[in-house]
């Protein structure tokens, strides 16, 4: 099992640039050159699942634990394949730009220090979330809308390390802030009025947690996800 989680986090890593790249190109090349009446337009909510990856993350600082684990050169926090929801409520203008307020949250399984020793470590890090988001779609005559979007807010992270190699930690649980922003890239499919189902995936990057015990130099995850967006106003008309 453990090799299919591998395999999955090191195709996340490599597609992700990619996408990465090319959904920002996107927005960037459709950013409009006038000013635009962002008041016309109608909410919408929405709320999706997610498989959740991170990178091996870089551990900078160990000032906070004397386990020696953290002292190998150059350790890593190692994770395992997770989950999360995130929902949002945004308003869709009459020219294609989204801007919305989202909260999520999602969690990962721990799995080892990794270094040319590695340890085996077990818990979960658990991270509530709130972005504000700015997205743009790209709506044609098909039902089928490709879209792309940036955000930046802040993050809850508790940090509940139950073992290292096998033995108790000489810290318990930790919970920390820290600053987070994302890029979204995707497609939503039109099933009715006020419906659409979206599929996507989305970068999140934690700038610096630090959980007193250890600190990382940043925190990656790449989530795919899907979901369903409805529009409110429809409802009513």
């Amino acid at each position: 099992m453990r090799h299919y989680s591998d395999l999955l986090l090191k195709r996340l890593r490599g597609v992700s640039r990619v996408l990465l790249a090319s959904g920002l190109l996107a927005l960037l090349g459709s950013a409009p050159a006038v000013a635009e009446d962002f008041s016309a337009g109608q909410p919408y909510f929405s709320l999706s699942g997610m498989v959740a990856g991170a990178d091996g993350a870089t551990i900078s600082s160990a000032a906070g634990t004397a386990d020696a684990a953290f002292n190998f050169s150059d350790p890593t926090l190692q994770t395992k394949i997770g989950f999360g929801v995130v929902g949002a409520l945004g308003w869709l203008t009459d020219s294609n730009w989204r801007m919305e307020i989202e909260l999520g949250h999602r969690q990962v399984a721990l799995d080892q220090i990794g270094s040319p020793a590695s340890v085996p470590l077990s818990g979960d890090l658990d991270i509530t979330t709130g972005f504000v988001n700015v997205l743009r779609d790209f709506r044609g005559e098909s039902f089928i809308t490709p879209y792309a979007g940036i955000g930046i807010g802040g993050a809850y992270h508790k940090l509940d390390v139950g073992s290292i190699n096998d033995a108790s930690p000489d810290f318990g649980t930790r919970d920390t802030f820290s600053l987070v922003y994302q890029a979204m890239l995707g497609v939503t499919f039109e099933v009715g009025e006020s419906m659409d189902i979206l599929a996507g995936y989305r970068y999140m990057g934690a700038w610096e947690p630090d959980y007193e015990a250890f600190a990382l130099d940043r925190l990656d995850i790449h989530h795919f996800e899907m979901g369903v967006k409805f529009y409110v106003e429809d409802w009513f008309n």
